[in-house]
């Protein structure tokens, strides 16, 4: 049975100007689960503190909700650089996933980007970038399995820059290019689905993936793409625009999956919180049309 979560914001969620318009962080979660949410995704930087990620997984765990994890790209972390200097630092990321783990008593989701080539802050030619990240991927896999049993290590598809890859590239922006990215490894693909439908529009890969990456999706981040006047904008409730997340969640049925789906909708696109809840629902049923509770 797929597992349907929600994005959240973590600055947000201890925002009290936010919490006024929503609701504090524990009886979010219980919201949240009454509402059929199972989990729910934060994203973490180089300030986020493993404090307040570990008090979040308690807050949410005494609802019955888990955590999914997603360190952003920063200094530290950039993967097309990735070195002996580096994995510290990741390590330090692992072994907050697998605190979080802990307290929650269900496997993290961790998901990873693949970095950039060709643009700042360190502009590695596309070749070197490319093995950096190989080699960052291999190292994640070897060190979950070596010590961090209950972490998995997802690779997420990126939004392309452009239809070509001249200038900048977000390693692992097309469904090949992201298996690239981690094969010889154990590790999943966690599938955007606005990401991969950008790519589909500006042509730079077709618009449905083959089996080899579906058979490899682990994690889902669902969510709409609308066009605005200054181009793309992600993160909408399905069913607003351009997405053709029906033909993905198809495809991802027929492949019997059964893990994690996250609606990757942020709750800033409702007015407050009945309107977020009922919309969560709504989107809640959309999914499960194709992955039955």
């Amino acid at each position: 049975m797929a597992l349907i979560g929600q994005k959240l914001d973590l600055d947000d969620i201890y925002n009290a100007d936010w919490q006024k318009r929503f609701a504090e962080p524990a009886v979010l979660g219980a919201m949240l689960r009454e509402c059929g949410i199972s989990f729910v995704e934060f994203s973490s930087g180089e300030d986020t503190s493993r404090e307040l990620i570990l008090q979040t997984a308690e807050e949410f765990s005494s609802n019955g909700v888990f955590l999914s994890l997603h360190p952003h790209l920063y200094k530290e972390l950039s993967p097309e650089i990735f070195g002996d200097s580096r994995k510290p630092g990741i390590k330090n990321i692992l072994l907050t996933a697998q605190k979080t783990a802990g307290i929650t008593g269900v496997p993290v989701p961790l998901v990873f980007h693949g970095g950039r080539a060709e643009w700042e802050p360190y502009f590695r030619p596309m070749k070197e970038a490319l093995l950096s990240v190989k080699a960052f991927f291999r190292w994640i896999d070897q060190a979950v399995t070596d010590s961090f049993a209950d972490v998995v290590p997802l690779c997420e598809t990126q939004i392309p820059w452009s239809e070509s890859d001249e200038g900048m590239v977000r390693l692992g922006d097309t469904y090949k290019s992201c298996l690239e990215l981690i094969h010889e490894t154990e590790i999943g693909v966690c599938w955007d689905f606005g990401h991969t439908c950008r790519a589909s529009m500006i042509g730079k890969q077709g618009k449905f993936p083959d089996d080899h990456f579906l058979s490899r999706v682990s994690h889902v981040h669902a969510h709409d793409t609308i066009q605005t006047l200054s181009g793309p904008d992600d993160h909408y409730p399905l069913d607003k625009a351009l997405a053709p997340w029906r033909e993905y969640c198809a495809e991802l049925a027929r492949h019997e999956y059964d893990d994690t789906i996250l609606l990757e909708v942020n709750p800033n696109r409702y007015n407050n919180i009945y309107d977020f809840l009922q919309g969560t629902r709504d989107n809640i049923l959309k999914l499960r049309d194709y992955f039955p509770a």
